[in-house]
């Protein structure tokens, strides 16, 4: 039994939607002077197996139904639940514990990770990405008391709000059946994870338990540094012989990195323009249509570099042993290559991958050792450098 729902919360109305997923099948429930529908609602709400779809559900939709129609056998008002509507928007923290849920729920905004700011997406621009031919913004401020007319503006608003729930949810399955598969296979509560949380959490699992700790206690783990000295994290072997690339590298053995300094320059090379920096390389060469021909082949590899990078150099946050790390670390590289790429393991594998990394630069993260970050990105672009130059000697040798 899965629905797709909204709420929608005013001081003299209430309103919560459902919609059976892929049927015209709906269920409305109103609060408000013209009827009451709370106990119904209740009654629906607690019926077995019920699963609940929402975009930013975790955070309002469930903890409202959860903190008043759920709570106790209190005669819900419209006003009552829309002063607890306004508690938790107001709140810091308003989901509920996962082992309090009362009715599983499967979040989109969540799986999306738009509760990230720089991800940060609304259903009305989903609407109009998706090309919906309705796309509506709710006139009445939260604080309107509505008139019966004005209460059906809304019913018809809030439907439409979860057609564009059920055409996004459609375009999720992918994404939905992942974690379904990996919440199953770890034994953790994937559903409504993030790629960096699903990171996290199977790599937290992994690590915890080869190095002998609860993961709780892993979850605490940070490696502090106020200043990295680029040249303390910079590979022997990384040597050029090109004199614009030997004064590249020296800004970077030059180079202090605090918490209010960026390192970023740009460079010459041949007929390339080379942007480098803290986040990796980016070169830009003349616009243009670029095919392979007879004469000229392109090549796009994708081989993990940054993972690999890692653990060939036997890199690791100074706060996890480096065996223990790169075992693992090497452990889902090579796991990954068994699938491909069509394969959900192989996708989940590079997820972990790729965001292991990303986590070394949040504060927030187990993996968090600025060190490891920089000296991964850092070499990463001097080992593209170096391969340019000596694919550049190479033909100029004629070879």
């Amino acid at each position: 039994m899965v629905k797709i729902y909204d709420l929608e919360s005013f001081p003299n109305f209430f309103l919560a939607t459902f919609k059976d997923v892929n049927k015209e099948i709906w269920y409305r429930f109103e609060i408000s002077e013209r009827k009451n529908e709370s106990n119904k609602l209740k009654q629906f709400l607690l019926q077995d197996k019920l699963k609940l779809i929402g975009f930013n559900s975790i955070n309002y939709d469930y903890p409202l139904l959860h903190n008043t129609i759920l709570s106790n056998n209190i005669n819900w008002t419209a006003e009552k639940i829309n002063s607890e509507s306004q508690n938790i928007i107001n709140a810091e923290y308003s989901a509920i514990w996962d082992n309090k849920i009362k009715v599983p729920q499967l979040d989109l905004f969540k799986i999306w990770h738009y509760d990230n700011k720089n991800k940060s997406c609304s259903l009305k621009w989903l609407e109009f990405a998706m090309r919906m031919e309705n796309v509506e913004d709710l006139p009445y401020h939260f604080t309107k008391v509505l008139t019966y007319e004005e209460m059906d503006h809304v019913i018809a608003y809030c439907d439409n709000d979860l057609l564009a729930t059920e055409m996004f949810f459609n375009k999720s399955i992918k994404h939905i059946k992942i974690r379904d598969f990996y919440s199953k296979k770890e034994n953790l509560n994937l559903i409504n994870a993030s790629e960096t949380k699903m990171a996290k959490e199977i790599f937290g699992k992994y690590l915890s338990k080869e190095m002998g700790i609860e993961t709780k206690e892993l979850k605490k783990l940070r490696t502090i540094r106020s200043r990295v000295e680029l040249k303390n994290v910079m590979f022997d072997y990384i040597q050029f012989n090109d004199s614009i690339n030997v004064q590249t590298l020296n800004k970077f053995k030059n180079f202090t990195k605090t918490e209010y300094n960026e390192l970023k320059f740009s460079t010459q090379y041949k007929n390339v323009k080379r942007e480098y920096g803290e986040g990796g390389l980016h070169s830009f060469g003349k616009p243009g249509v670029y095919e392979t021909d007879d004469s000229y082949l392109i090549v796009d590899v994708d081989a993990s570099f940054y993972p690999f990078i890692t653990f060939k150099n036997n890199l690791h946050p100074r706060h996890i042993p480096e065996k223990v790390f790169n075992e693992l670390y090497e452990g889902f590289y090579q796991e990954r290559k068994k699938y491909p790429k069509t394969d959900p393991i192989n996708y989940v594998l590079k997820i972990l991958l790729n965001s292991s990394y990303g986590l070394s630069k949040d504060k927030y993260a187990f993996l968090y050792d600025v060190a490891w970050q920089l000296s991964v990105v850092i070499n990463g672009q001097l080992i593209l450098t170096l391969l340019t130059e000596r694919i550049f000697e190479k033909i100029s040798k004629g070879l």
